[in-house]
């Protein structure tokens, strides 16, 4: 049942996503935030979903060079960052 709630999630990101590339086909990158599930799906050739999910759960955010998007994870093992 996880799997399946997971990937309906997933979906309500797709579709509205895939609407609108229809409309805007030189769309790279759509991002959001927010939510239990980090993941980076292509769509097209040139277009991908892409979720941040949430810095305190999952410690995942994105990194933009300005060429390429990448959906990274900070490990807080690294003593980088103290957790209370």
């Amino acid at each position: 049942m996880r799997n399946r709630d997971q990937y309906l999630r997933i979906i309500l990101f797709i579709r509205p996503s895939r609407k609108e590339l229809e409309k805007k086909p030189f769309i790279e990158y759509f991002i959001f935030g927010q939510r239990q599930l980090p993941f980076d799906i292509h769509i097209a050739d040139n277009s991908r979903v892409i979720c941040l999910s949430d810095w305190i759960g999952n410690y995942t955010y994105g990194v933009f060079d300005g060429k390429e998007f990448q959906l990274k994870k900070f490990l807080p093992d690294q003593g980088k960052i103290i957790r209370q």
